[in-house]
């Protein structure tokens, strides 16, 4: 799918659709764990990419990072109470 024409939002929606395609093949081969090490290498070593080209600066790469701790441990903050107020159910 071209990235021409559609939001941003819209083409990380694609994107996350396309992948979620891949991941039983990859789950039948792999450990969960392993798979999930592996994209997290693969995030770091891609913001670095990013970070040296200047397609972006480090500020907005750990808002990368930020949004990935915030959508892991959203269930715990919820039990603690301290989730966002405007914070949709998971």
């Amino acid at each position: 799918m071209s990235s021409k024409g559609q939001s941003f939002g819209d083409g990380v929606r694609a994107c996350v659709e396309d992948m979620n395609k891949m991941l039983p093949r990859l789950n039948r081969r792999y450990d969960s764990m392993v798979i999930v090490s592996a994209l997290a290498e693969h995030i770091g070593s891609a913001l670095r990419i990013l970070i040296q080209r200047e397609v972006c600066d480090a500020d907005k790469a750990r808002l990368v990072i930020s949004h990935i701790e915030d959508t892991a441990f959203l269930n715990e903050a919820r039990k603690l109470g301290t989730a966002p107020e405007n914070t949709p159910p998971a």
